[in-house]
């Protein structure tokens, strides 16, 4: 039950909602300037959705691979 998981969401809602968030923030880099402030800022919440990723699967590079809710998806049932 996520009432009594520490993080109070199950791991699976929450990297879901991670992984949308991550590919937006993205996919918005390549309309920036790579030097620009809001450019570091982006690259620095994508850089902690990837640690949080490590802490909750084990594995930095869970959003790289393609396909990783569906690896969720399969992963509940």
């Amino acid at each position: 039950m996520a009432e009594n998981h520490p993080l109070g969401v199950e791991p699976a809602v929450l990297l879901d909602a991670l992984g949308a968030c991550r590919t937006v923030l993205v996919r918005a880099q390549r309309t920036m300037r790579r030097k620009s402030g809001l450019y570091r800022s982006t690259d620095a919440v994508v850089a902690e959705i990837d640690e949080l990723a490590l802490v909750l699967t084990g594995d930095r590079t869970y959003f790289y691979a393609s396909g990783h809710a569906e690896q969720m998806r399969h992963s509940k049932r």
